[in-house]
């Protein structure tokens, strides 16, 4: 059931998949905001490793759901599904924000409807893990005060998430549910860097990509607005 008595709090997902090695620094970020959510909520997704046991006694006052989905965009989709609220952020299991990044994002949508559509992206830093040695890590060098619209940097809504096509639990991947967007979703920029992604060896494909690919990434996003304006003039 949605909580309406406050129309700005905020359920932060967090899909988890054995991701006990970064998983208490990024709750103990979340806990720490200077504006908190009013929910945490774990989708453990078939984790082995101890997950569940460490988020509990990282914060004690985390949701964890159990799920069985193997692809990350379903467990999110769940996550919101099952959220309760409707304000929703992400975070993967494995990054980090800063300590301002809801109560900045929160000032910034503060006169939307959060039963509405609604985007709300902050700049990231990237950070090798310092777990790893230059010879281990083979990877770009890290984006630094990037505009990049990443999971671990969005603040939206129930609604986006659940009436676009495809919906994100339906999509094969963030990639493929941000371009399906349709171009008239409000879209807010915090122009300041509230987020900071880990790159480490098990994300290495998301490491190595390079800036062209990216650039793909864009492209395919604004073809694909470019068509919903075509089809909308039809």
């Amino acid at each position: 059931m949605t909580d309406t008595a406050d129309p700005l709090a905020v359920t932060v997902v967090v899909p988890m998949h054995n991701s006990v090695a970064y998983l208490a620094e990024t709750l103990e970020a979340i806990g720490a905001q200077t504006r908190p959510a009013s929910e945490v909520l774990v989708v453990d997704d078939r984790s082995t490793d101890g997950s569940a046991d460490l988020a509990r006694r990282v914060l004690p006052r985390v949701r964890i759901e159990r799920a069985d989905f193997g692809h990350p965009e379903r467990s999110r989709g769940y996550g919101v599904q099952s959220a309760s609220h409707e304000l929703i952020a992400f975070c993967d299991a494995d990054d980090v924000w800063l300590p301002h990044k809801l109560e900045r994002q929160l000032d910034a949508v503060a006169d939307f409807d959060p039963a509405g559509p609604l985007l709300c992206w902050t700049k990231l830093d990237e950070f090798v893990s310092p777990e790893l040695s230059p010879d281990e890590y083979q990877g770009r060098e890290p984006f630094l005060d990037h505009a990049a619209r990443l999971v671990s940097s969005l603040l939206t809504t129930r609604s986006t998430c659940t009436t676009s096509s495809p919906t994100l639990q339906e999509s094969g991947s963030w990639v493929e549910w941000v371009s399906g967007l349709a171009p008239d979703v409000p879209s807010v920029a915090v122009d300041e860097v509230l987020m900071r992604r880990r790159l480490h060896l098990t994300n290495h494909s998301a490491v190595t990509r390079s800036s062209d690919q990216i650039e793909a990434w864009l492209r395919a996003a604004r073809q694909a607005a470019a068509q919903h304006r075509e089809d909308g003039k039809q």
